[in-house]
């Protein structure tokens, strides 16, 4: 379960960006939450291995944010910028 929820995924089915915001109800949520995310990489990382060595790296370089009960997925070629605004806007 969630209170609060953002998630972009690119609409070029060629790219594989994608960020979630998450803030979770509790722990237990949390790492739900957090299992999908490495599923969900995984699952990206064999599709796009197929298609793209580039963004095949791209979800390599994934990162995963939390504090406290916020969570954030981040797949981007500017994932350090992205992780960088994120921690911030955690409170991090």
């Amino acid at each position: 379960n969630c209170k609060k929820s953002l998630v972009y995924i690119c609409s070029d089915s060629l790219l594989t960006d994608e960020i979630w915001l998450i803030e979770a109800t509790d722990a237990e949520a949390l790492a739900t939450i957090s299992d999908l995310a490495e599923k969900r990489l995984e699952a990206k990382g064999e599709e796009s291995i197929t298609y793209s060595p580039v963004q095949y790296e791209v979800v390599q370089k994934a990162k995963t944010v939390t504090v406290g009960n916020y969570f954030a997925l981040l797949v981007s070629p500017d994932v350090d910028q992205l992780e960088k605004i994120v921690n911030k806007a955690f409170g991090k």
